[in-house]
């Protein structure tokens, strides 16, 4: 997909602000980003044909007062729960929307990492569909009945009271009837925990990262809807 042609389109969508005004996305230049000349400095390591493409054209996507942004320099304190990510938008009380990086080919996933509740949840399985959502939260007619934008620390609750989103000790998965589980197990630490999302938990996919132990690397698996980390010592 070419994501610059697509952020060029919802840049052209005839929008309407909170108070019923008109508006229109615009296309943030380069050397606009907040953190852009780091993201420039030292780029990412893995970057998607699709994003580096993207990058090299603009900076980001201002809707309203949102700014998506694409150089926005990988934060620092999660680690345990992305290998390698960018910030691409965040709500100013320390959450943030972040897109992993090299987890698949197109751009994406992008996640939504909540810290209180200590939760993570798919807000999108690609950057054009997350661009998409924020555009659409100010179309005069949505085109998404279900937005995980509008309200996500709401669904970030619902997912910490489930007591099935606080993953399996990876003992329990390695002799498990799904061979794919079990073969990711077996490459993982004894002391690793791996969250299932493959399969949608209606309408919210994440899990609960409290368990983890923050001072440890994220646990590869292979595959973007199966996460893993590492138990925190005594649970």
């Amino acid at each position: 997909m070419d994501l610059h042609k697509h952020v060029l389109a919802l840049a052209k969508e005839e929008l309407v602000r909170e108070d019923g005004m008109p508006l229109r996305a615009r296309v943030m230049p380069l050397g606009s980003g907040m953190n852009e000349d780091n993201f420039r400095a030292q780029p990412p390591n893995v970057m998607q044909p699709e994003f580096a493409a993207l990058v090299a054209k603009c900076a980001g996507l201002q809707v309203g007062y949102l700014e998506v942004l694409f150089t926005e320099h990988r934060m620092q304190g999660y680690g345990f729960l992305l290998p390698d990510w960018m910030g691409v938008l965040d709500d100013g009380f320390g959450n943030h929307w972040a897109m992993e990086l090299g987890a698949t080919d197109a751009a994406g996933p992008v996640w939504f990492v909540c810290h209180d509740p200590p939760v993570m949840t798919l807000a999108a399985p690609t950057l054009a569909e997350f661009l998409d959502l924020v555009v659409d939260m100010h179309r005069k007619k949505p085109r998404h009945g279900f937005n995980p934008l509008c309200d996500p620390h709401k669904d970030a609750k619902r997912v910490y009271d489930d007591p099935s989103r606080r993953g399996l000790a990876v003992e329990r998965l390695r002799n498990g009837s799904d061979v794919m589980l079990a073969n990711i197990a077996a490459s993982l630490p004894d002391d690793a925990v791996v969250f299932d999302l493959r399969t949608p938990a209606s309408p919210v996919r994440g899990f609960v990262w409290e368990g983890l132990d923050p001072y440890a690397d994220h646990q590869p698996t292979g595959h973007p809807m199966i996460r893993a980390g590492t138990a925190r010592a005594g649970t």
